[in-house]
């Protein structure tokens, strides 16, 4: 089985639109949420949110460009170049056919459906009022087709849709477009985390910086219901034991956990139970942090973002925290690293993502 490794990040975010400021902002626990700009609120309850803030495209392409991109696309692209320039690859000087491109969204391009039905339905309104950009806006492929466009990827390229599971549903697809020698390079991304996947033996060949490993992933469906996990925590357990068994490890030899962590009442409770279910008493000896404590739910895009977080974890031997976590439920009574961050050696790790639907995905990262 082919080897694969991460060689390149980049990450667009309510942190900050590079890597280094994302990090940065995770281990020193400052938080991404701020008021909402991009609608009005007047009929929200909730008035704040996880925005990219000041977004300007213009500022990384052309103007032309940027107005042939949703905003997730934009994300998207900007992301998958700093990537591949934090890899130090030049494509110009690799074989096209065997790299590719693997692109989760939630959604796809939800602002330009938006935008041209408002147009359509306007009074003077109808069809000839529409984008010809419309459908290529809007489509949840266009991410990958941008990406794979803009840097000559002729190898595998598609779009995958599993709702807050789609990022880490693409990683898992792109890794397996190494290990069965469909590719040896894969750009990935959801929205705004991207890592440039590369097999072991050939980024070695070119002295490569590598962050982490990606050891194997796991993935199943509760069958349960359209927005609640199963109360049992049966899928995510499932998805946990056969990413772990993909990875061939034991569960004594994970150190830490990045839970899919979404402050809700019973998503919380089930993922502590399931993580209880799979590492037994080791549980209490794992450490766990949710990245969405600081930048919110960035739903398809969350997988990306947070196996961003875990291959740095893992690099550094800085373990983020979570923050705000001042009155846990007592169902929730594992060591959640509670608002400051800490030094750990972490040589391997899980990342989970769990999305409505029932879609669970678990991500297996290690050190060299």
């Amino acid at each position: 089985m082919r080897r694969v490794v991460i060689t390149g990040l980049g990450v667009v975010c309510p942190l900050g639109t590079d890597v280094k400021s994302y990090w940065d902002s995770l281990v020193a626990g400052r938080s991404g949420i701020a008021p909402i700009t991009l609608l009005p609120t007047t009929l929200f309850k909730v008035k704040f949110g996880g925005e990219v803030k000041n977004w300007q495209p213009e500022q990384y392409m052309d103007a032309r460009a940027a107005h042939r991109l949703d905003r997730f696309a934009q994300f998207a692209v900007v992301a998958a170049a700093a990537a591949v320039k934090d890899s130090g690859i030049d494509f110009t000087r690799e074989d096209p056919t065997r790299t590719g491109t693997v692109v989760g969204s939630g959604i796809g391009g939800l602002s330009e459906y938006e935008a041209q039905h408002e147009k359509y339905m306007q009074p003077g309104g109808g069809p000839r009022t529409i984008s010809p950009f419309v459908i290529p806006k809007m489509m949840p492929n266009s991410a990958a087709a941008n990406i794979s466009i803009l840097h000559g990827l002729c190898g595998p390229s598609r779009a995958v849709s599993t709702a807050c599971a789609s990022a880490a549903d693409a990683i898992a697809d792109a890794l397996r477009c190494i290990q069965r020698d469909e590719a040896d390079l894969m750009v990935l991304s959801e929205g705004s985390g991207i890592l440039i996947l590369e097999e072991y033996e050939r980024a070695r060949r070119r002295d490569a910086r590598v962050y982490a490993e990606l050891l194997g992933a796991g993935a199943t469906a509760d069958a349960h219901h359209i927005t609640a996990p199963h109360p049992e925590g049966h899928g995510a357990i499932r998805s946990m034991q056969l990413a772990l068994k993909d990875a061939r490890l034991s569960p004594s030899d994970v150190q830490y956990v990045n839970a899919h962590g979404t402050s809700t009442e019973i998503g919380d409770a089930v993922e502590t139970k399931a993580i209880k279910a799979v590492f037994g008493e080791h549980a209490r000896r794992l450490a766990i942090s949710s990245t969405k404590s600081m930048i919110g739910h960035l739903l398809g895009a969350s997988g990306g973002v947070e196996a961003v977080a875990t291959a740095l974890t893992i690099k550094t031997g800085v373990i983020h925290p979570t923050i705000n976590l001042e009155t846990p439920d007592p169902a929730c009574d594992l060591d959640y690293v509670p608002n400051v961050a800490r030094e750990g050696r972490v040589r391997r790790a899980i990342s989970n993502s769990f999305g409505f639907g029932g879609h669970n995905t678990c991500l297996v990262l290690g050190a060299l």
